[in-house]
């Protein structure tokens, strides 16, 4: 397996409208500090010249006081990775998003924010099932599973051979504790996990589990969706067979019916489907599939600020889904977009969210001016000239300060992936210089660490 470095950088930058970089300062929540010791802790993309929204019309209203400059530090996160590691923020407790899990492909590092900056909360090793096959990255999400009121932890594994093709998988979830741990992980289902999301797809108490699944290519089986219904222990709903490989895999009550439906994004040149349970709770049907270009990817977000997530589709277009109660479809909002990420956060403090994506080695947003309609900002430089955005995530939000985290690696090091912590905030500007050597991302004082067969 190719092995690589994962670094952690905590950043500090340049001014948006009026928006710039401070210091990160969160306080650790209670619950996000586990009171079971396990084991002690341990010593792409310049804007382009055709910008692909207007250009702002009259200068910025608010004033920018300057900050001094601070240091970027480098904190190395895995040892080891698959390339490319997964990024999620996840909600841990209420209140909105809090912590971040990077996926490492042989381990998963769950990261909380304390006013000494980032620290390991909980880490997860899973060894493989055969030494000499490679280990894939894939999704972690926290929700509510037991139907306790605690955010539980659900994450997937996934080992290829050396031509790629699916050959072994876990599903595992560990179960939140009222003391803010968790317990011992527990197996759910040996799953090559390509696709993985939580929601209420019925009435019943506890969020319910979707799992795209890759077989195993030696049973000659076709890749399934697969549904377990939550509570204290989840068992198999539904069983659905995929026309592709999924990449992604989403939950959205698109039709604000009180059930969710399911978004699976598939792998080119298949365009997304999209598929719900029917009446009987029992079985999945597919609905008519939206005109979505088979090449993009799916973020959610409630981006016409009527308090219901849509779907927003981006690529080398951007698309999005707006929840009604009525069928709405696809409405393209940029038609050169040409990010391969995309986040969504309130990055200049209107009210209304805004998307974030990554260009020619610049971090920009798409400020929202109007309902849907967009004008673009540079937010910052990415940390050097070769560096290739892989994911964006938002860790927390607050009235006065967003925080976004950003994961990629250098192009000519496929063995680095480093991932970048960024603080705006309202009426601030700082500049940043970057640590030329990376130290070992902390643990927690109570770090839980797990160690699986």
């Amino acid at each position: 397996m190719t092995s690589r470095s994962v670094v952690l950088l905590l950043s500090v930058g340049a001014n948006l409208l009026g928006v710039g970089y401070a210091a990160l300062h969160l306080p650790l929540l209670p619950s996000q500090r586990p009171a079971a010791t396990v084991e002690a802790a341990s010593a792409a993309p310049v804007c382009p010249a055709a910008p692909v929204c207007p250009e702002p019309t009259s200068p910025p209203s608010a004033a920018v006081v300057p900050a001094p400059a601070r240091k970027l530090r480098r904190l190395t996160v895995c040892e080891r990775a698959s390339a490319p590691a997964t990024l999620q923020s996840l909600a841990l407790d209420a209140g909105g998003t809090d912590s971040l899990a990077v996926h490492c492909g042989d381990s998963v590092h769950v990261l909380g924010l304390d006013s000494a900056g980032v620290r390991r909360i909980v880490r997860i090793d899973k060894a493989p099932a055969e030494p000499h096959l490679q280990a894939r990255s894939a999704p972690v999400i926290a929700a509510d599973i037991s139907g306790d009121g605690l955010a539980d932890l659900v994450l997937g594994f996934a080992w290829q051979d050396a031509a790629g093709n699916p050959r072994a998988g876990a599903l595992v979830e560990l179960v939140r504790n009222r003391d803010g741990g968790f317990a011992a992980p527990r197996l759910l289902a040996p799953l090559h996990v390509s696709g993985l999301s939580a929601g209420p797809l019925d009435a019943q108490p506890g969020a319910d589990i979707a799992v795209a699944y890759r077989e195993d290519v030696r049973l000659g089986r076709p890749n399934e969706l697969v549904v377990l219904h939550g509570g204290p222990s989840p068992v198999k709903l539904s069983v659905t067979k995929l026309t592709s490989s999924a990449r992604t895999l989403d939950m959205l009550d698109i039709d604000l019916d009180g059930r969710a439906e399911l978004i699976v994004v598939n792998s080119p040149p298949d365009p997304p489907e999209l598929l719900r349970l029917d009446h009987t709770a029992q079985r999945l049907e597919r609905l008519e599939p939206w005109q979505i270009p088979a090449d993009h990817a799916l973020v959610l977000g409630d981006l016409n600020n009527d308090g219901q997530r849509d779907a927003i589709f981006y690529g080398t277009q951007l698309w999005v889904v707006l929840a009604s109660r009525e069928s709405a479809p696809a409405q393209l909002l940029v038609e050169h977009f040409g990010s391969s990420v995309l986040g969504v956060a309130d990055v200049d403090f209107d009210g209304t969210l805004d998307l974030i994506g990554v260009r020619d080695g610049t971090l920009f947003a798409l400020r929202q001016t109007s309902p849907l309609q967009f004008e673009k900002r540079a937010i910052a430089n990415l940390p050097h000239t070769d560096f290739v955005c892989d994911a964006i995530a938002v860790v927390s939000h607050a009235p006065t300060v967003v925080h976004l985290a950003v994961l990629g690696h250098r192009a000519n090091q496929p063995q680095g992936v480093e991932l970048g912590l960024v603080s705006l905030e309202r009426e601030r500007e700082s500049t940043t210089t970057w640590d030329d050597e990376s130290l070992p991302l902390p643990d927690a004082p109570l770090c839980l660490r797990f160690r699986l067969p």
